[in-house]
């Protein structure tokens, strides 16, 4: 079996999904896989650093501008990078770069293998040359039962993929310890993290927050921050994750539908924090309401405030949830389990 494993990284910037590619590839390479990772022409030299500490970054310019119809070049281009490498697995997160990743298959004679993961809680796209490039597909990642079940709601898609898994997300483990009770002078802390966005929903919390008998911190990038009482900002953070223990309760109001945690959501459960989330993606998949945290419909701000509020004011609910949350993503969510999944999958197309 092959253990050479090449990545097409479809943004140009760092992020969230780069952050994701990153530490799967590193926990890859430790268990002996070699890693590779194709990047778009022009990306910034976050990426080229990042990438490069854990394996071989080649820019080959992979296009999929769809007017094109047949990226044959890029294809080609990818086709000798995975031949000159060994590789017989390409693996693709991003649904224009299947097209990319499926030509170079054909031009290997069907020797390359192809793993795509479906990131989004959004239908596919039923065209003859779609239904084409998904019959190409070795093994469809889906990081939710509910981006799936989306995924598949257009009729004579699922019977074209081979292989259908769902893995759910995970972040690295941190040391945690438990919180105990404490005598506070003040308010208790919740957390935003992620990015600012009106889809994240953090915005309109913000102006509910005069209800909350809580200090809302925000960690991230993105849309300007209103200056509102109780409201902090703490910019970007390079190292959330090690903060992550200092406040008391994790918050991800988010109004669209989110396909697999949100990460920020896995990253509070890892660090033993219960979670306030909205309930309209897969997130009732990760945070089991009334034990973990508190789900609340999207977009019913009422319904937000009166559970941030029953947390803070009730320290014994606050630390069970807390160290339910720690226990479900032991047991459950651990990067471990994420990281075993990702590696069967590359077994079975082999």
């Amino acid at each position: 079996m092959t253990r050479k494993i090449i990545y097409i990284i479809a943004s140009r910037s760092w992020g969230g999904g780069e952050e994701y590619i990153y530490r799967l590839g590193n926990a890859l390479r430790e268990r002996g896989y070699e890693m590779a990772f194709v990047l778009q022409n022009k990306s910034n030299a976050t990426l080229k650093e990042r990438f490069s500490e854990i394996g071989e970054v080649k820019e080959i310019g992979v296009s999929n501008n769809l007017l094109k119809l047949l990226p044959l070049i890029s294809a080609w281009r990818l086709y000798r990078f995975a031949k000159k490498q060994g590789t017989t697995v390409i693996h693709v997160n991003a649904k224009l770069d299947y097209f990319v990743a499926v030509w170079a298959k054909i031009f290997s004679h069907k020797r390359l293998r192809i793993v795509a993961t479906n990131h989004l809680v959004k239908r596919a796209k039923r065209s003859l040359y779609r239904l084409w490039i998904y019959s190409h597909i070795d093994a469809l990642i889906n990081v939710s039962e509910c981006a799936k079940e989306e995924f598949f709601k257009i009729e004579g898609v699922r019977e074209r993929f081979k292989n259908v898994y769902v893995i759910k997300n995970s972040v690295p483990e941190l040391p945690c310890e438990r919180k105990e009770k404490e005598k506070r002078e003040s308010k208790i802390k919740v957390l935003y993290h992620g990015r600012i966005h009106p889809e994240k929903g953090i915005l309109d919390l913000i102006k509910h927050w005069d209800k909350v008998n809580a200090t809302l911190y925000i960690a991230g990038t993105g849309n300007k921050i209103p200056e509102t009482e109780n409201v902090v900002n703490l910019g970007f953070c390079q190292n959330v994750r090690e903060i992550l223990r200092k406040f008391d309760i994790s918050v991800a109001p988010s109004i669209v539908k989110e396909s697999g945690g949100p990460l920020s959501v896995i990253e509070a459960m890892a660090s033993g924090l219960p979670v306030v989330a909205s309930d309209n993606g897969c997130q009732k998949e990760y945070v089991r309401d009334g034990i973990d945290g508190i789900l609340c419909q999207a977009g019913n701000w009422d319904a937000f405030v009166t559970a941030i509020n029953r947390l803070a004011e009730d320290e014994e609910l606050r630390l069970r949830m807390g160290e339910n949350s720690r226990h479900h993503y032991e047991n459950e969510l651990s990067f471990d389990k994420f990281v075993n999944g990702i590696e069967m999958v590359y077994e079975k197309c082999q």
